[in-house]
C-alpha cells in the first residue's frame, strides 16, 4: 500500500491519497455489514449460549456433589434439578455447600434457553 512512500513525514493527506489509490487498484474488497436486526439476533444467541453453558455447568456441579454421598440425581429437564436435589436425603453439609448455587438457580432459569429460542424464532424477520 505504501510502495511509493518516500522518507517524508506521514500525514493524513498522504494516508487519504494512499487509500484512494488502493481502492482504485482493487486492493480492498467490499465488506458486508450485518443489519441491526441480524446483530441483535446474534447478540441474543450469544447470551442464550452463555445461559445454556452456565446451566449445564450448574447441573454438573450439583450432580458431582451428590455422587460422593452414594446418591444420584436422575436425568431429565435441567429446570427440575433443584427440586430433585431437595428431594434427596442429603447430609446438611452438602445442602450448605450447594446453598449458593441453589440460591442462584431460579435467576438463571427464570427465562430458560428454550423460551429464549422460541421468542427469538417468533421475532426473527431476517434470514441468517
Amino acid at each position: 500500500m505504501y510502495a511509493t512512500r518516500s522518507t517524508r513525514v506521514k500525514t493524513d493527506k498522504r494516508d487519504a491519497r494512499t487509500l484512494c489509490e488502493a481502492l482504485q487498484l482493487g486492493a480492498y474488497r467490499a465488506v458486508h455489514r450485518s443489519s441491526d436486526a441480524q446483530r441483535h439476533l446474534r447478540a441474543q444467541l450469544v447470551v442464550r449460549d452463555a445461559l445454556v453453558r452456565t446451566r449445564t455447568r450448574y447441573v454438573a456441579i450439583i450432580k458431582a456433589f451428590v455422587r460422593p454421598e452414594g446418591l444420584r440425581i436422575p436425568s431429565g429437564d435441567a429446570e427440575h434439578t433443584v427440586a430433585k436435589l431437595l428431594a434427596l436425603p442429603l447430609a446438611p453439609h452438602v445442602h450448605a455447600e450447594l446453598a449458593p448455587l441453589v440460591a442462584l438457580w431460579p435467576r438463571s432459569t427464570r427465562r430458560s434457553p428454550r423460551r429464549m429460542r422460541a421468542s427469538s424464532r417468533s421475532r426473527r424477520t431476517i434470514r441468517p
